[in-house]
C-alpha cells in the first residue's frame, strides 16, 4: 500500500463521526477514499449527514500521528520474520465473509508468514487453517507477558466453528 493511499484510508476511519456504515456509504458512492475528500459538501451530502461532510473536508488532529506509526508498523519488518500487511474493504486479503458481519471494520491489519498474505495462493481446508491457528495460539497463550485471559480467548476464538474458510496456505 502507497503512503497516500494509507492516508486516505485513516483519515477516513480518523474522521470525527463518521463510523464504518458511513464509510461504507461514502466508499460505494465514490469509489477509493481518495475521491471521497475531493467531493464537494453537496454531494457527500447524498451519504452523510451535515455534520459529517463538514468533518470530512478536515484534516483528523491525529491523523499525522497515526500514518506515521502505522507507516513504520507497515514496514518494520525484520529479515525472515513476519510479514506485515494492511488490507482494505476490496483487497484480495480481505475475507469476502467480513462483509457479512454487522459492522466489517474498513482496513486489517495483518501479520503473518509470506505465503499466507500471498492472496494468489491455494485455499487451505477449514480443518487444516485451525491446527495452524490453534498452535499459534498456543505459542501466543505461551508468552508469560501477555494477559493470560486475552490469550485464552484468543485460543477459544481460534477453535469456533467456521473459523479459517477463508485461510490462504502454501
Amino acid at each position: 500500500m502507497e503512503r497516500d493511499e494509507l492516508t486516505a484510508w485513516l483519515r477516513l476511519i480518523l474522521t470525527p463521526g463518521v463510523g464504518n456504515a458511513t464509510a461504507r456509504r461514502l466508499l460505494a458512492a465514490f469509489g477509493l477514499p481518495q475521491h471521497i475528500f475531493t467531493q464537494p459538501r453537496a454531494a457527500l451530502e447524498n451519504c452523510a449527514s451535515a455534520a459529517q461532510c463538514k468533518a470530512l473536508h478536515s484534516i483528523p488532529p491525529t491523523l499525522q500521528e497515526q500514518l506515521d506509526t502505522t507507516w513504520h508498523w507497515l514496514h518494520g519488518t525484520s529479515p525472515g520474520g513476519p510479514v506485515r500487511a494492511i488490507a482494505p474493504l476490496g483487497h484480495p486479503l480481505y475475507p469476502s465473509a467480513l462483509l457479512d458481519t454487522a459492522d466489517p471494520p474498513l482496513l486489517l491489519y495483518l501479520l503473518g508468514p509470506e505465503r499466507f498474505l500471498n492472496p494468489n495462493a491455494p485455499a487451505l481446508s477449514a480443518a487444516h487453517c485451525i491446527a495452524i491457528a490453534h498452535k499459534a495460539a498456543h505459542r501466543y497463550a505461551a508468552d508469560q507477558s501477555l494477559c493470560p485471559g486475552l490469550a485464552r480467548q484468543r485460543t477459544d476464538d481460534c477453535v469456533r466453528p467456521g473459523f479459517g474458510r477463508r485461510c490462504r496456505g502454501p
